[in-house]
């Protein structure tokens, strides 16, 4: 697996939706929507998007894949 720039902007998709259905499913099981904030779906994208691409880094720089 090549750390090319598809991989990338997969890697911070994935972790962006990742971390907007976390908040909402947080939110779902307290019963407290207050939480699903724009500031915080925002926060969540932006450190699952990042969390996405350490990744995706991570996995290339071990070469995990098995390749």
């Amino acid at each position: 697996m090549k750390l090319d720039v598809e991989n990338i902007v997969h890697g911070g998709i994935t972790g962006a939706l990742f971390g907007i259905a976390y908040i909402f499913a947080r939110s779902w099981w307290t019963n407290d929507y207050s939480d699903a904030t724009t500031l915080n779906l925002i926060g969540a994208a932006l450190v699952g998007a990042v969390a996405g691409i350490a990744a995706f880094a991570v996995r290339w720089s071990t070469g995990a894949d098995g390749k």
